[in-house]
């Protein structure tokens, strides 16, 4: 039987063999193996806390599906993107890399369920004031920087993107609102 292979499980065996090793240097920080393992765990219970995670096993889907729910990364090239993706890997779920636009102050991306692909990726932004932006400009912006099956299927613009007094993002409040557009797209 072959053995199971994955980014976080090759970083935690890694991670126990040479914890004081660093592992990531951005700047003037360094992180050793065990800060990066301690911060990627914090992230995964955070985002299992939240509800995230497998919704549908790999052996039960086609090649171009993913049954992971879905963590937007919106986060400039730094430490906390490797971190926001090994904790994301470790939740078990899909990190998304959502690079900024200048017309977006913020953004939380998740999924939420179709009947066509298990769960679909849909990105819920909050416009600058004054910004002015449409889900085709977001598209095409993000089209240059990611792969088509990685773009969001639906943009949901909200007056404000809700996060916990600490700054994380509400990934239940989000998944709401993404399921609500979507009944509402719907009706008829």
């Amino acid at each position: 039987m072959a053995q199971e292979f994955s980014i976080a499980l090759t970083h935690e065996a890694v991670s126990s063999v040479v914890p004081e090793r660093e592992a990531l240097v951005w700047r003037d920080r360094r992180l050793t193996y065990a800060d990066l393992t301690d911060r990627s765990r914090r992230l995964a219970t955070y985002l299992r806390q939240a509800g995230l995670g497998v919704r549908r096993e790999r052996s039960a889907l086609a090649n171009y599906e993913s049954g992971q729910d879905h963590v937007g990364l919106y986060l400039l090239n730094g430490n906390e993107y490797l971190e926001g993706m090994l904790g994301a890997f470790k939740a078990p779920c899909a990190p998304v890399n959502v690079n900024y636009h200048p017309a977006v102050l913020d953004v939380i991306v998740c999924g939420r369920p179709s009947e066509r692909w298990g769960s679909e990726i849909v990105a819920v932004a909050q416009v600058t004031s004054g910004g002015q932006v449409t889900e085709a400009e977001l598209q095409a912006h993000l089209a240059q920087r990611l792969a088509r099956y990685k773009l969001p299927k639906c943009w949901v613009f909200v007056n404000q993107v809700q996060r916990s007094p600490s700054g994380k993002a509400d990934y239940r409040w989000a998944r709401s609102v993404a399921e609500k557009a979507s009944a509402q797209a719907l009706r008829p």
